[in-house]
């Protein structure tokens, strides 16, 4: 015996080593006020996103051909929405993101759903600096239907998440 310890049993770990194997062990949950943060953030932008399609393609134009007024405030609140989900979005790279890959949960999901934000803040920066009048009406389908359906995405990674998400294999 050795310091109190049977020699067949490896020597304790230190008290600060024992909770950083417990907090990698723990779920990748966030926290709740990070929790209502990026999804407050998710379903305004998702929203506002939502009701600029619903102007632009329900309202129409008027009969001058001006754009009703929802569509350009819809848009506005769009932009706001996005900016708050990016920095939602870029808090997760401080611990949600990696302790997931570290552990192996609920990576294919995480990874489609950053995959797609990754697809939406691209042409939705296209759209406002770069879609030339050729081109804005592909970038801004492919925005709103892909942000559209992205929601579904986004809560069944949740969900999966909830579950258990699917542990490393050993």
């Amino acid at each position: 015996m050795r310091d109190g310890f049977p020699k067949s049993r490896p020597d304790p770990v230190s008290k600060s080593h024992q909770r950083a194997i417990e907090l990698l062990a723990e779920r990748t949950a966030l926290g709740t006020w990070h929790r209502r943060w990026l999804y407050a953030a998710l379903a305004f932008a998702w929203t506002t996103g939502a009701l600029w399609v619903f102007a632009h393609f329900a309202l129409g134009t008027g009969p001058n051909g001006e754009r009703h007024p929802l569509e350009a405030w819809a848009l506005r609140l769009h932009g706001a929405g996005a900016f708050a989900f990016l920095v939602a979005l870029g808090s997760m790279f401080a611990q949600h993101i990696p302790r997931a890959w570290y552990l192996g949960r609920n990576i294919a999901s995480g990874v489609s759903a950053l995959i797609v934000a990754a697809f939406l803040i691209a042409t939705g920066y296209a759209l406002y600096y770069f879609a030339l009048e050729d081109a804005h009406a592909i970038v801004s389908t492919l925005h709103w239907s892909v942000g559209l359906a992205a929601i579904a995405l986004f809560w069944a990674h949740v969900a999966i998440g909830r579950r258990g998400g699917r542990p490393k294999p050993a």
